[in-house]
């Protein structure tokens, strides 16, 4: 089977911009719309609602909306009228968030991801079936919560990462959003895939989604936004996950303590070729083609196109097409 190509957005993007890549995408045939909710830029609920209402015949996706950030009615609500707006063409993707960003926000760590997303899911779901809620857990309280123009049943999809979170997507989720490292790509789909089965589930019902990092370029300047970006996503990962990894773990480690000082430019410095590679995909047309076959053959069933995209996002955008990409 031939992976789906879909578009990245980061609610970091200039609207504009957005809209821009987004038309692009559309008229090239991709996917999906998949936007990430960069926590501290625009809020994601109402970038999507503008990105709908101005783009038709693609799928929008929100990829991830956090319960730390977003209590459980608000996102109910806000998701089933995108369902609407888009005609029953969106999915919601949940996860915890950026933990560096989340503690920004909010003003402490995430703590119980297992329980909170969980709940998360369990409760939108019955919302999502038009039934009346009552839930009590930590800060959040609904009492015979019950949203009277739901019109569909939204699938929701987990960006996660760990062995527990990856489990919990298995039991629960319609499908999952997996973002680096490569090298544990097949032992995520194993862990979800086991699961799915215990808990009576057909695995090829859970859709497979891989959102890495993206440049189509070799060149040092563009590889430099590359470096911000897998950055970013080692400094929301785990000492443990990271510590699984076969890359050089004091170079890992300097990297989250150069970060952690607010020594960005330095802690790129670290980030080699091999790490980068980790976490990214880059080259030129070619190389990024032989990347993509391999992750392919895993068995993904949707690859998402951006950020960065490179010096030229447009051009980019119009550039990465499914015949292109799949052409012998």
């Amino acid at each position: 089977m031939i992976p789906d190509l879909s578009l990245g957005l980061t609610t970091g993007c200039p609207i504009q911009t957005a809209l821009k890549l987004s038309l692009t995408a559309s008229k090239n045939k991709y996917k999906t719309i998949w936007i990430g909710d960069d926590i501290l830029k625009y809020e994601a609920f109402t970038y999507a609602s503008i990105i709908a209402n101005h783009v038709k015949n693609i799928r929008i996706g929100l990829g991830v909306i956090s319960p730390y950030i977003y209590s459980i009615s608000t996102i109910a609500s806000a998701t089933s009228a995108l369902a609407e707006l888009t005609s029953n063409n969106f999915i919601l993707g949940l996860g915890v968030g950026g933990s560096f960003e989340v503690e920004r926000f909010t003003g402490a760590k995430p703590k119980r991801a297992l329980t909170r997303l969980q709940n998360t899911i369990i409760i939108l779901k019955k919302i999502f079936n038009k039934e009346t809620v009552n839930f009590e857990y930590e800060d959040e309280k609904l009492v015979d919560f019950k949203l009277s123009f739901i019109k569909y049943a939204i699938p929701i999809y987990l960006g996660v990462r760990g062995p527990k979170l990856l489990e919990l997507a298995g039991r629960l989720a319609d499908g999952i959003i997996f973002s680096a490292p490569t090298s544990l790509l097949i032992e995520s789909l194993n862990i979800v895939k086991k699961a799915a089965v215990e808990a009576h589930r057909n695995p090829d019902d859970i859709k497979k989604i891989l959102w890495n990092g993206f440049i189509l370029s070799n060149n040092i300047e563009d590889l430099k936004l590359a470096k911000s970006v897998v950055l970013t996503i080692i400094n929301s990962m785990s000492d443990k996950l990271l510590n699984h990894l076969k890359l050089d773990i004091e170079l890992l480690n300097q990297i989250k303590k150069e970060f952690s000082k607010g020594n960005k430019i330095q802690a790129m410095d670290y980030i080699t070729d091999e790490i980068l590679r980790e976490f990214c995909f880059f080259g030129e047309l070619d190389e990024l083609k032989q990347q993509f076959i391999k992750i392919k053959n895993i068995g993904v069933d949707e690859i998402i196109v951006g950020p960065p995209f490179g010096s030229n996002p447009v051009k980019t955008v119009k550039t990465m097409k499914l015949e292109k990409i799949w052409r012998k």
